[in-house]
């Protein structure tokens, strides 16, 4: 008495064994894009002094001082928004600018063209991050509370 192999399965159970296992696979790789997970500021913020942006692997070999920078910064006041970008961690970049931005200003945040995440797989997600610093806010007003009011002194809003 023999004892055979187990029976080969038919034709259209390989093809649909086949098709389950691409569908998995596919779904996987897109479930594992590389991306922005978190991006701040975003939308009207009164003070900026940096930009945050935080990915959902890792970006970068950390500790590699040659690192790219993952995202170009760009305001419509070259002069107020410069500053420079520095990895926080391999999962965490950050775009310091030199002072606080004055008010009025609009900067974009867009991926870099090629950048890719730490095991090769590319930037995917939003095109852009946007944000801007709102319009003139009072910084100090003169004279101060408690201080005398001259009688025909103007009062000043910086």
């Amino acid at each position: 008495m023999t004892h055979d192999a187990s029976p080969t399965p038919p034709p259209s159970f390989r093809a649909w064994r086949a098709a389950v296992a691409l569908a998995l696979l596919a779904g996987s790789t897109l479930a594992h894009a590389f991306g922005v997970s978190q991006f701040s500021p975003q939308g009207e913020v009164a003070r900026v002094r940096q930009m945050v942006a935080r990915f959902d692997a890792p970006a970068i070999r950390f500790g590699d001082p040659a690192a790219p920078a993952p995202l170009e910064v760009r305001c419509d006041n070259a002069a107020a928004s410069a500053g420079q970008g520095r990895w926080n961690s391999d999962r965490e970049w950050v775009y310091e600018f030199n002072a606080d931005l004055p008010p009025g200003v609009r900067c974009t945040a867009t991926p870099v063209s090629g950048f890719q995440s730490a095991s090769g797989q590319p930037l995917t997600g939003a095109g852009s991050y946007q944000f801007h610093t709102g319009g003139p806010f009072v910084q100090s007003v003169r004279p101060s509370p408690g201080q005398p009011i001259e009688e025909n002194g103007p009062p000043v809003w910086n």
